[in-house]
């Protein structure tokens, strides 16, 4: 399966929002992932964190005004290049 066709469905669904437009993203990962997921976000988007009850994870919620579909799959595929990281 190609790239491009893991987010086929998220590309359709995405397809009906009228841009731009606020999208929640969340992700859950390792704390040790920290910085990497830093890096997909802009130094000016506002991240909220939550360490899960036994401190080996966080979560992340990010609400970001985007332009386009394409802006939102770039996030989660960026997403998906990390280990240990979980796209919700």
């Amino acid at each position: 399966m190609n790239d491009d066709a893991i987010f086929d469905g998220l590309r359709e669904k995405l397809s009906l929002e009228m841009f731009p437009t606020q999208f929640l993203f969340k992700f859950i990962f390792p704390i040790e992932k920290l910085e990497d997921i830093k890096l997909i976000f802009d130094t000016n988007d506002v991240l909220e964190f939550r360490p899960s009850s036994g401190g080996k994870y966080l979560s992340l919620t990010c609400n970001r005004l985007v332009a386009s579909v394409d802006a939102i799959i770039n996030v989660y595929r960026m997403a998906s290049s990390i280990p240990g990281v979980i796209s919700l």
